[in-house]
């Protein structure tokens, strides 16, 4: 079984090496065109940092070192791909990494203050990847 510290840089890698984290990023990517996406993108990326902040800080609480990884190489064949289908493709990894967390939450079962940081992600997730759903079914229209 994995440790705390384990499942808690498996989370932070979750939220650091996000999609949306990296499309905001991505300079070769733009969704100006749309406004709305490239607003809601921003949005969980921003939430995706701060998580990784309260993640990162607990890891070092525990006297941890935090491995944050790297962005996977999948993310670099989307720069050229259309809102619509970033926004499918966001919603997809979002139910992944959602119920990853869960499982992740489940395991910190141990670790109260832990636990309760996956279950902030988990709930932070869910409410993205409605609100994403959302903006995708509004394009659709």
């Amino acid at each position: 079984m994995a440790s705390t510290i384990e499942l808690l840089n498996e989370l932070l890698a979750l939220h650091s090496n996000s999609l949306p984290s990296y499309l905001v990023n991505a300079k070769p990517w733009s969704a100006r065109r749309d406004a709305k996406v490239l607003e809601a993108l921003a949005a969980v990326a921003d939430d995706h940092r701060r998580m990784t902040d309260l993640i990162g800080s607990h890891i070092l609480e525990l006297g941890g070192s935090i491995q944050g990884g790297e962005f996977p190489m999948l993310y670099t064949d989307m720069h050229d791909l259309s809102s619509d289908y970033i926004l499918n493709e966001v919603c997809r990894f979002q139910k992944l990494e959602n119920s990853r967390i869960e499982q992740i939450a489940d395991e910190l079962a141990g670790s109260p203050k832990a636990q309760a940081l996956a279950k902030e992600a988990l709930g932070a997730g869910k409410a993205h990847l409605q609100n994403l759903g959302e903006l995708l079914a509004e394009s659709a229209v």
